[in-house]
C-alpha cells in the first residue's frame, strides 16, 4: 500500500508541486495582507489575606490561594469583567469579541495568573490588559469580602507589573504561514495524486504495460511534435537513418524484436492493438522500414479487411490486394507493390469483403502466408484491433506471434487485459508490446544520442553494417510521416 502511494506521488508529482506552491503563495499572501496583531501580557498574584498567626494558618492561607487561582482563571473572560473593561475604555467590541482576544494561563503549582490580550494596536493591547487586571482585582475584592465589612477580603488579586505596549507583532508570522501553507499544500497535492492514480486506468508507462500483459516491452515511440509534422521531417518513422527520437525508438524496437527468442525465429508477426486509434498501422510501417534498413527482405500485409489503412498511408493503390488473391482473381505476385525506395514490399488489403473473419480463417489465407514465408525474411501483418473483432486473433494463430501496440495515456488497462486474453484464448503468442505516442521525456532520452555513431548507438544494436545500410537508404526513403494514424483513417490504426 505504501509503495502504491509513493508511486502515485511520483506519477503525479506535478500536481503535488503545484499544490505546495499554491499553499506557499496563499500563506505568504495572508502574512502580507492580514493586519498585524500585538499581544501584551500582565501577571496577577493571588494571595490570601487571612491572619497567619501560626504555621497552620499560614499553610491554610497558601492552600486557599492555590485553590482560588484555578477558579479565577474563568472569571477573567467572564461577561462581568469584559463588560466593565469595554465601558471603561469605550471599546468598539462586544463582550464575546473581547473575551476571544484574552488568553489566560496559570503556572503549575503557583498562585500566578498570566493574562495576555491581543489587539491590532499595541498601545490599546497594553491598556486593555491593565484595565482588565484592575477590573478583575475589584471583582475578586467584592467576591471575597466577608459579611463583616470591616474585615479585609479573604483573597486579593494584585498586578505584579503593568503591561507595556509590544514593539513586535505576534501575528501573522511569515515563516509560520509559509510552513503551514506548504504542509497543507503537500497534503492536498498528495490527496489529489492518490485520487487521480485511483481513477486513472490508462496505460501510463512501460511498467504498467508489462504488468498487465506479462509480455516484454519492446520500446516506446514518442509522439512527433506538431512542428515536425508540418516540416520536411514528416516521415520520421520511415527515415531509419535519422537521429530523430522516433527513428531511434524504432531502431531500438527492431533490436529488441531480434532478441525476443533467439532459438525461435519470428518470421511472421501480426501487428495489432486493443482498440482503434492506437497507431498499430503506423508502428507496422515504421518497424518494416527499420527491418528493411538492415538488408532483410520485408513485406507488410494489410489484413485489416474492415478499415484498411496501409495503402493510403504509403500513397499506394489498394484496389487489388489480399482479398483479391484469396478470391482467386489474381496471383499473389501481382498484388505486391513496392515503396518508391524499393526497400519494403506491400500487399494491400484489396476490396473490403462482407466476411472478413471467415476469409482470414480460411485455408487461402494460410496459403498466402506460406508463399510469403518462402520469399521474404520478415512478414508483418497489420490486423484489426483485438477487442473489437476476432480477426486479429485468427491471424495470430497462423503467425509466429503478435505484437500489441498501445497508446500512452489513452489505452485503458481493461482493454489491454481483454486483448491479451483474446490472444491467450486461441493459444497465440504475444511476443511483446510497443507503447506508442509516448511522453516528451522519451524523446529527451533518445535525443542524447543525436550525432551518434558512438557507444550509445551500439547499445541500441546499430552496428556499423546497419549504419551503412541506413545511410544508403536515407536518400531513397519516402517523405510520408507515420508517427500517428492519418486523420482519415485514425480509427483503423
Amino acid at each position: 500500500m505504501l509503495s502504491q502511494y509513493i508511486g502515485a506521488l511520483r506519477k503525479f508529482w506535478t500536481s503535488v508541486v503545484a499544490c505546495i506552491i499554491l499553499g506557499l503563495a496563499i500563506g505568504g499572501t495572508l502574512a502580507l495582507v492580514v493586519p498585524p496583531k500585538y499581544t501584551s501580557s500582565v501577571g496577577l498574584y493571588i494571595s490570601s489575606q487571612a491572619p497567619a498567626d501560626t504555621a497552620s494558618s499560614a499553610y491554610q492561607g497558601s492552600l486557599l490561594s492555590a485553590q482560588r487561582t484555578a477558579s479565577y482563571s474563568e472569571l477573567l473572560t467572564s461577561t462581568r469583567v469584559t463588560s466593565q473593561v469595554i465601558r471603561d475604555l469605550q471599546l468598539p467590541y462586544s463582550s464575546g469579541e473581547l473575551a476571544s482576544s484574552i488568553a489566560v494561563e496559570t503556572a503549575p503549582n503557583t498562585v500566578i495568573i498570566q493574562v495576555s490580550v491581543t489587539d491590532e494596536q499595541p498601545d490599546r493591547a497594553a491598556t486593555i490588559a491593565n484595565t482588565l487586571a484592575q477590573a478583575f482585582s475589584n471583582l475578586i475584592a467584592q467576591l471575597e469580602q466577608p459579611l463583616d465589612p470591616t474585615r479585609p477580603p479573604l483573597v486579593a488579586a494584585r498586578m505584579i507589573e503593568p503591561a507595556s505596549p509590544p514593539t513586535q507583532p505576534t501575528s501573522p508570522s511569515l515563516l509560520l504561514n509559509l510552513a503551514l501553507g506548504g504542509v497543507l499544500g503537500l497534503a492536498l497535492g498528495a490527496t489529489i495524486a492518490i485520487v487521480r492514480d485511483t481513477l486513472d486506468t490508462s496505460i501510463d508507462g512501460i511498467e504498467s504495460l508489462k504488468q498487465n500483459t506479462s509480455a516484454p516491452a519492446l520500446g516506446i515511440v514518442p509522439e512527433v511534435p506538431a512542428e515536425s509534422k508540418t516540416s520536411g521531417q514528416q516521415n520520421i518513422l520511415l527515415r531509419t537513418s535519422s537521429n530523430d527520437p522516433a527513428a531511434e525508438a524504432l531502431r531500438k524496437i527492431r533490436t529488441n524484436f531480434d532478441f525476443l527468442d533467439i532459438d525461435r525465429q519470428q518470421k511472421v508477426v501480426a501487428i495489432t492493438s486493443s482498440v482503434a486509434g492506437e497507431g498499430k498501422s503506423t508502428i507496422a510501417c515504421g518497424l518494416a522500414s527499420a527491418l528493411a534498413a538492415t538488408g532483410r527482405r520485408t513485406v507488410i500485409v494489410d489484413a485489416d479487411l474492415r478499415r484498411p489503412a496501409i495503402a493510403e498511408y504509403l500513397g499506394l493503390v489498394g484496389d487489388v490486394g489480399l482479398t483479391s488473391v484469396m478470391a482467386g482473381r489474381v496471383p499473389l505476385s501481382r498484388t505486391i507493390q513496392r515503396w518508391p525506395s524499393g526497400a519494403v514490399s506491400i500487399v494491400p488489403s484489396g476490396p473490403i469483403p462482407p466476411n472478413p473473419n471467415e476469409l482470414l480463417a480460411s485455408q487461402q489465407m494460410q496459403d498466402v502466408v506460406s508463399e510469403l514465408r518462402r520469399n521474404y525474411d520478415v512478414i508483418l501483418i497489420d490486423t484489426p484491433p483485438l477487442v473489437a473483432v476476432a480477426d486479429a486473433a485468427q491471424v495470430a494463430t497462423i503467425a509466429d506471434g503478435a505484437i500489441l501496440v498501445c497508446a500512452y495515456k489513452s489505452t485503458s488497462v481493461v482493454d489491454v487485459v481483454a486483448a491479451t486474453e483474446a490472444l491467450r484464448s486461441v493459444q497465440a503468442r504475444l511476443l511483446g508490446c510497443v507503447l506508442n505516442m509516448g511522453p516528451e521525456q522519451t524523446s529527451a532520452y533518445y535525443g542524447s544520442y543525436n550525432g551518434g555513431g558512438g557507444r550509445a548507438d551500439r547499445a541500441l544494436g546499430d552496428t556499423d553494417a546497419e549504419a551503412t545500410i541506413d545511410e544508403r537508404q536515407q536518400h531513397r526513403m519516402p517523405e510520408a510521416g507515420l508517427n500517428r494514424p492519418s486523420p482519415s483513417r485514425r480509427s483503423s490504426s
